[in-house]
């Protein structure tokens, strides 16, 4: 793997450097959003705690999860970004979709 490593272009190296760390976080997100909430609840629910009011929260949680988990992508992988950019932040210069209709 070292002898092919040297191989790879700097931008093979960077993409694959963004995926690795989009990875991370999207590892990241679920622990927080479904691991921690959810242990808390059973810990709770063992020491015979009223859990009534925290389930809300919870499903919350839970629900927020895959509308929360794709964004990593988003943020961290740079041509997306770029992609996810150009569609809300006009382009410098002249526009395509704009046409001069002189009138004679």
């Amino acid at each position: 793997m070292i002898e092919t490593s040297s191989t790879i272009s700097a931008k093979s190296k960077s993409l694959q450097s963004q995926l690795f760390y989009a990875l991370v976080v999207q590892i990241i997100i679920p622990t927080i959003l479904l691991d921690i909430p959810i242990t808390v609840f059973f810990i709770l629910t063992l020491a015979n705690n009223g859990v009534e009011g925290y389930s809300g929260y919870l499903s919350f949680l839970i629900t927020l999860y895959p509308a929360i988990d794709p964004l990593p992508n988003f943020f961290v992988i740079i041509p997306y970004r770029k992609a996810l950019l150009g569609g809300f932040l006009p382009e410098a210069g002249p526009s395509n979709n704009c046409r001069n209709y002189g009138t004679s």
